[in-house]
């Protein structure tokens, strides 16, 4: 028994020694993700997931088959095959008891038992409702969606049904509407289920900041919360505001900005522009990236294959077979390179190393460090002084590779098969999905009763719906142009849609009809 005990606290040291040094040997992680406000992040290490502090060390031992965001006073949990949740010092507050379960949201979360029925708890684990329903969802503008006998209907935070199951397919709530769809066109009902804008439009989005895109005779427009058109122009596509401004494409096939009086703020010359984050925004030209900021203006050119969302002062980037972190002059930090990174969080991001796991970096103490020298000289320098330079250190860059009609499939250099060749319709491709999320370390679940598909990567998740031209990502509506179809049994996705959700680049060969996925 001593010898084990023993063995125990060894093994535990190592553990510790190895993790504490993880940015000298590399990455040592399978995954890790962003540190939370209170200074912890989960990491899997040897197919386990645990907690760590921000000096590395495990606050709770990696025994868990998986661990979801920190950001919240019940964290959902899995050991085994069920589901439970912690609390926000790590205890186990509710047991592993449910064979799936979503996040918390205003002290409710809804629970699946074992024969698939899902019902709501509070957060002493305690049922607030029966295990009635056939699908359920999280809280949202105070009301949560169920499903009951393939019809959709409402719940408040006390349980109690407020609308009625009646709805072949709808949406959660914003800004006090939600959208359905009745006859294959879309409208929004108040929460009382009162139709209050009609169902006429063939796809919609929901509600942000008191607007939302809807599509009619081909061309989008913004209609406000009584359904009146407040912008209206040849859109071809459009999508949700975010800090006054939405991006919305022409025939031409290109994007530009307006503002909320429907002024054109930016001109339409962009293949793709990403929501402003840090007051930049990622454009794309050519299949290759750059940004703008909030005036339109390019401050950083478009000469990238991935440019990820600034954070903390920095922003992912990739460069060929370069990569690393970007400033917002578009210079790469020196001697500091990565095959891949998330978002700076109190100063800190989750990092992947050459050696192919997952650690941490401090890129502010690192750069303060290496040029120390240089800032005495660059005291003077402003913000309008710099310029772009693209300095870049070499790295092997993580890829996916595939090509139209073959079923091989390339991913980080490890050939595998799909189980059904990438197909190109209506100018899109579809595939199944599957091999590459789970090539980038996400999970992909399939309903066959619902014919929904569920992809998790990192702090996203997707869910599509086979033939339905509307989409879901972190439970905000987003219409997508093609949607999922089953082919010879196999389910087909549509690949850009997907991959830029997951914050991965696409770069299409025309000639060759190949296709490679950064990220």
């Amino acid at each position: 028994m001593k010898k084990l005990i023993s063995l125990i606290i060894f093994l535990s040291l190592i553990l510790n020694i190895v993790c504490t040094n993880a940015k000298l040997l590399g990455g040592v992680y399978d995954m890790a993700y962003p540190f939370s406000e209170n200074g912890f992040a989960r990491v899997a290490f040897s197919g386990k997931w645990g907690i760590i502090n921000k000096n590395e060390e495990f606050v709770l031992d990696n025994e868990y088959d998986y661990i979801d965001e920190l950001n919240s006073d019940r964290i959902k949990f899995k050991k085994g095959n069920l589901f439970g949740f912690l609390d926000a010092d790590f205890n186990e507050v509710i047991k592993a008891q449910f064979a799936d379960a979503e996040d918390f949201s205003h002290d409710l979360a809804c629970v699946q038992n074992e024969s698939g029925k899902w019902g709501f708890i509070n957060k002493n684990g305690e049922n607030i409702t029966d295990f009635i329903f056939d699908s359920a969802h999280s809280f949202a503008d105070n009301l949560a969606l169920v499903e009951k006998d393939g019809l959709y209907g409402y719940i408040d935070e006390n349980g109690e049904m407020v609308i009625t199951p009646q709805f072949s397919e709808s949406y959660d709530f914003s800004c006090g509407l939600a959208c359905f769809k009745k006859d294959d066109l879309y409208g929004y009902i108040d929460k009382t289920g009162k139709v209050k804008i009609p169902p006429e439009y063939s796809l919609a989005w929901d509600f942000c900041e008191n607007l939302a895109a809807v599509k009619k005779d081909e061309l989008y427009s913004f209609i406000d919360t009584e359904g009146n058109v407040k912008i209206s122009g040849d859109y071809d596509r459009a999508t949700r505001f975010s800090g006054g401004l939405a991006p919305v494409r022409k025939k031409n096939g290109k994007y530009g900005l307006i503002n909320s009086k429907g002024t054109l703020i930016i001109p339409h010359k962009y293949d793709f522009i990403s929501e402003f984050s840090e007051r930049y925004a990622s454009v794309r030209i050519d299949e290759k990236y750059g940004y703008i900021n909030e005036n339109g203006l390019s401050v950083i050119p478009c000469i990238f294959d991935r440019a990820d969302s600034f954070s903390g002062g920095y922003a992912f980037a990739v460069m060929g077979e370069k990569s690393g972190y970007i400033d917002k002059t578009g210079t790469f930090i020196e001697n500091i390179s990565f095959s891949d990174g998330g978002k700076f969080s109190n100063g800190t991001a989750n990092v992947l190393f050459e050696n192919g796991l997952w650690g941490y970096t401090d890129l502010k103490k690192t750069e303060a460090n290496e040029n120390s020298e240089k800032n005495t000289e660059n005291n003077a320098a402003t913000d309008t002084e710099k310029v772009f330079s693209p300095d870049i250190t070499a790295n092997n860059l993580s890829a996916i590779k595939i090509k139209i009609g073959d079923k091989k499939i390339i991913a980080d250099g490890k050939e595998s098969t799909l189980s059904y060749p990438p197909i190109i319709e209506d100018e899109r491709t579809l595939l199944p999905i599957r091999a590459i999320v789970e090539a980038i370390g996400g999970t992909v679940l399939w309903d066959g009763q619902t014919q929904k598909i569920t992809i998790t990567s990192a702090d996203t998740k997707i869910v599509l719906t086979v033939h339905s031209t509307l989409a879901k990502v972190n439970n905000r509506i987003i219409p997508i142009e093609k949607a999922p179809k089953i082919y010879d049994g196999v389910t087909l996705v549509p690949l850009r849609f997907v991959a830029e959700s997951l914050n991965m680049s696409v770069k299409w060969n025309g000639e060759t009809k190949e296709i490679i996925l950064y990220y």
